[in-house]
């Protein structure tokens, strides 16, 4: 492992090559308490009601559990997160969350990383699918490096994962039946990011078959323009679901398409064309996007999001591990360690004000005063307190539904 003392000696020049490189500062570096764990969390973006949400959080917790954490952006190209994690570590990070998934070879080197600073490593809203649901035969050496590092303390998703046998695909599904539309299309963000797409797109199309087996009205799928090679004739548009012309939506609305089944969030410009140019088209979709909810529930019908509160997961994860502390119960399986998040489901204006009051990813001013898990219950997860264990910890979480949390 590498001493703190040539940390320290490079704190100096890795803080400077920090700041300038994404403007924020290096923490390790000031004169904190050497008992306070640092944290860095890499983020997908910096705005946001789950952003908020999750700030706000953790400031509250912050000095309860004896911590300090920085945010960073990062974006999915391998080398640039790389990059911002090594300069964090070597400023004197001591555990890292990462909302981004990156290839199975960068993420053996950034736990490397992490074993050399005697740092850790955690996801939060991420399946880690480039390591836990990665099969590929090149990329076995770097999974089982990963999978067999104590620096890998697992992740918690953002909603289903691919082992979930297409939750999200049940809940679009469930949701058009009621409905008269029969005629969809899909709309999808690309695999090698998402690959629980892929298993709902499936799981949607396994209910259809048995719904039009013993019904009349049934339900056809039109391919979406550009998707003609893809065996599930879903349109692949993109990260941030934004590029979808205006031109395939006009096909979708000569071929007859009544809805849209979009299988992750959607973005403000697919939803713009749609209701420019195929007002009468409905859109089923899997996340939130702050752009669309104005829409909703005239056009968007559905929205969801697991709630910002699952940061506590890879957080309890790296303060234990970081202070030396374990469960009775704590997984022998690697496997274990990624749990799932749980997504608020909101179908109607009901739902939605009941979310108002009811989680503080949708409250006004995302306001810790609605967190559905309050410090003190934190703390007490810690490994360590009375009576907590990693399957206390795991409940909780899984706790957090939508049948328990809208009522």
């Amino acid at each position: 492992m590498k001493s703190r003392i040539i940390k320290k000696a490079l704190c100096a020049t890795i803080a400077l090559a920090t700041v300038t490189s994404i403007g924020l500062s290096a923490p390790g570096c000031s004169n904190v308490n050497p008992d306070t764990v640092q944290i860095v969390v890499g983020v997908q973006q910096t705005t946001g009601n789950n952003y908020n949400s999750m700030c706000n959080l953790l400031d509250a917790l912050k000095d309860d559990l004896n911590f300090e954490y920085t945010t960073i952006l990062l974006d999915r190209n391998a080398d640039n997160t790389l990059t911002s994690f090594q300069n964090q570590l070597l400023a004197g990070t001591q555990g890292i969350i990462t909302m981004v998934d990156v290839d199975a070879s960068t993420t053996k080197r950034i736990i490397e990383l992490c074993e050399e600073n005697s740092a850790y490593y955690a996801g939060y809203m991420t399946d880690f699918a480039n390591t836990f649901a990665n099969t590929k035969t090149e990329d076995a050496a770097n999974v089982q490096y990963v999978m067999n590092s104590s620096a890998m303390l697992g992740a918690v998703t953002d909603g289903d994962i691919v082992r979930d046998g297409g939750e999200r695909g049940e809940f679009l599904f469930n949701s058009i039946v009621k409905t008269e539309s029969r005629v969809v299309t899909f709309c999808r963000a690309p695999l090698n990011a998402y690959p629980v797409a892929e298993v709902a797109i499936e799981r949607f199309k396994e209910l259809a078959e048995e719904y039009n087996a013993t019904h009349e009205d049934d339900f056809t799928f039109v391919v979406s323009a550009g998707a003609e090679n893809d065996p599930q004739g879903a349109l692949e548009v993109g990260f941030s679901m934004q590029s979808v012309p205006d031109a395939t939506v006009q096909k979708w609305k000569a071929d007859g398409v009544e809805a849209v089944i979009a299988v992750n969030s959607l973005g403000k410009k697919i939803l713009t064309n749609v209701q420019n140019s195929a007002p009468d088209i409905d859109i089923y979709q899997i996340g939130w996007d702050d752009n669309i909810v104005s829409a909703f529930p005239d056009t968007i019908k559905t929205l969801c999001q697991t709630p910002a509160e699952t940061i506590i997961y890879p957080l309890i994860r790296i303060i234990n591990a970081v202070r030396g502390n374990s469960y009775a119960d704590e997984p022998t399986s690697k496997a274990d360690t990624l749990i799932s998040g749980q997504y608020l489901y909101i179908t109607s204006s009901e739902d939605m004000e009941k979310a108002k009051t009811a989680c503080m990813n949708f409250a006004t001013g995302n306001s810790v005063e609605y967190s559905l898990i309050r410090p003190e219950e934190v703390k007490a997860l810690l490994a360590g307190e009375e009576g907590a264990t990693f399957q206390k910890l795991v409940d909780t979480i899984s706790s957090w539904t939508s049948e328990n949390v809208l009522g």
